[in-house]
């Protein structure tokens, strides 16, 4: 688990409590690696609405799209307001996303 370096004592206790481990192995963090990212506006249309879903896309240091992935919550209002799965809006966005982004 991650946590701030002042509850590692508490919540290695209650890990202890829970699952019964005899011991838990604490491990600092000194440096966290995150990609650049942009966020776009991505619009589908079902059944004829627009519905939009914000999406983000991972670039390498070249600048090379290396994931593109769906907001949850934005795709879960436009699967609830379709009635279409929310797997299915997420692979609808990311898709319109990719063909957008190339």
């Amino acid at each position: 688990m991650v946590c701030d370096p002042a509850d590692a004592d508490r919540l290695a206790r209650r890990l202890a409590e829970e699952t019964g481990t005899l011991g838990v192995r604490e491990s600092g963090a000194r440096h966290r690696w995150i990609a650049e990212r942009e966020t776009t506006p991505t619009t589908l249309t079902v059944d004829g609405e627009s519905h939009t879903v914000a999406v983000k896309r991972a670039r390498t240091t070249d600048g090379e799209v290396y994931d593109t992935s769906a907001e949850y919550d934005d795709a879960l209002a436009v699967a609830e307001a379709t009635g279409l799965p929310v797997r299915t809006v997420v692979r609808r966005a990311e898709t319109a996303a990719r063909d957008d982004g190339e």
